[in-house]
């Protein structure tokens, strides 16, 4: 089966998350000496409020500088946003725009808000006026979770709208497909359901927000349970989740120290937010549940995002080895469909997928056992094929290997390695060692499956 092209990219580590309990005067910063326009947007801010001011940097999302440009009038030029305080103590905080006017930056706006660290900053059009508006994601001080804060251009000057509730994390796409933006917010089950003091576990929830043109503010048009596991969500993919649907793909961590993938989109016909793969009878969302922190993606560029199921390799207690199957989600039957399979590497960065010949019926089971030699840096794959119901004696059949230059250049058997790749002073290259395995495969056929990562 011809393979693509994409590199999978796979993250070894859990990388642990901002506190959003305590005040942090790290976030309360001078930035770095600017340079060119940024020099000039940073003169205009302290010619306005002085240069002894504390910038907010977002602690989180796709933009993290004390001053963030955006076009958000639509002339087609950026905007500079900033968020700022006076002073550390100071219970009031400033949000800023300043606009490019000819050749001059001018201050816009300045619009004064409740002193909160800043979260995320996130633009969408929310008002189907065809520009980007403004959404800043707050941590609140007084409880858990966080706020947010709309701004809008409207009749030429720009306007808040807030929204108070409490949620974990927040993300804006057009979920309904109608070129306006929505905000999804996730939230944790026990930190944020305040009101009960039971300790019990319930259902965390997504929440969908859409701004009513009729009275001016934004609303929740639809709300789902989501895993009560979780205690950090950490990946957000959004595009199609099947032939006809768009929606979200989320990872979470659970208490467990395991992760979790949820899928959230919103039925246009029902006009509600949906959880497919929650259990209303477990709390949770375990189809995905796995060690590895391997995230969804689409694994074969057919345009649909795949979920991945992991297989801890027999013997291995490692979570950067491993099988992984991936499955695309149907909306229409609320079920999986198998997708593709491959061998993950992570100690040498590299992927091999899994020929057909080597997959069992049901899919997503296979006719080999694999082990690592840390010392040798090797993957070794045996056979595992029943005949009659008995399982065949392991036989090697296929290594894979990471090796030096001068290693290689030594070996005297060099017939016997297929190059796979070389990659400065490392070589990846195969060995055959059972050719008449009846899983056994070409050497074109190893190299081809073989990606680095």
């Amino acid at each position: 089966m011809k393979k693509s092209l994409f590199i999978l990219i796979f993250i070894v580590l859990f990388i642990s998350g901002c506190s959003f309990s305590n005040f942090e005067t790290s976030n309360l910063m001078h930035p770095p000496k600017a340079t060119g326009e940024m020099a000039q947007i940073q003169s205009t801010i302290e010619k306005n409020v002085g240069k002894d001011i504390f910038f907010k940097y977002p602690q989180d999302g796709d933009f993290k500088s004390a001053i963030v440009m955006h076009d958000i009038d639509g002339d087609s030029q950026d905007e500079a946003l900033a968020v700022y305080q006076l002073d550390v103590q100071d219970t009031q905080c400033y949000i800023m725009i300043i606009d490019k006017i000819d050749d001059d930056w001018q201050v816009a706006k300045t619009i004064t808000v409740q002193n909160m660290d800043l979260y995320k900053v996130c633009f969408g059009d929310f008002n189907g006026d065809g520009k980007d508006d403004i959404l800043l994601a707050w941590i609140s001080y007084s409880n858990h979770g966080k706020k947010l804060t709309g701004i809008f251009l409207d009749d030429g000057d720009y306007k808040l709208f807030p929204f108070e509730g409490t949620y974990s994390d927040v993300f804006v796409e057009d979920f309904d497909n109608d070129a306006r933006s929505e905000i999804l917010t996730l939230s944790i089950s026990k930190l944020e359901e305040l009101q009960y003091d039971d300790g019990l576990n319930r259902p965390a929830k997504a929440r969908l927000i859409k701004f009513n043109d009729g009275n001016k503010s934004f609303e929740i048009i639809g709300s789902a349970p989501m895993d009560s596991t979780a205690v950090k969500y950490n990946y957000f993919k959004f595009g199609k989740i099947d032939d006809r649907q768009i929606g979200a793909i989320i990872d979470a961590n659970t208490d467990k120290e395991k992760t979790i993938s949820e899928i959230v989109y919103w039925n246009k016909a029902e006009k509600s937010l949906k959880t497919p793969l929650y259990n209303a009878q477990t709390l949770s969302s375990s189809d995905f549940l796995r060690d590895s922190v391997i995230q969804a993606t689409d694994i074969n560029n057919d345009g649909i995002i795949e979920l991945p199921k992991v297989d801890p390799l027999e013997g291995l207690n490692e979570k950067n080895i491993f099988i992984s199957s991936w499955f695309k989600f149907n909306t229409r039957n609320s079920g999986s469909e198998y997708v593709d399979s491959c061998i993950v590497n992570g100690n040498d960065a590299y992927n091999f997928y899994i020929p057909e010949k080597w997959k069992n019926e049901p899919l997503g089971s296979y006719k080999i056992k694999v082990t690592y030699d840390y010392g040798l840096k090797t993957l070794r794959i045996f056979e595992n094929i029943e005949n009659v119901g008995q399982v065949v004696n392991n036989r090697e059949f296929l290594n894979i290997i990471v090796i030096s230059k001068k290693e290689y250049e030594e070996l005297t058997n060099k017939d016997d390695y297929k190059v796979l790749h070389q990659e400065n002073n490392k070589i990846y290259a195969a060995v055959c060692l059972a050719e008449a395995s009846e899983l056994a495969i070409s050497k074109e056929e190893i190299k081809e499956n073989f990606k680095v990562s």
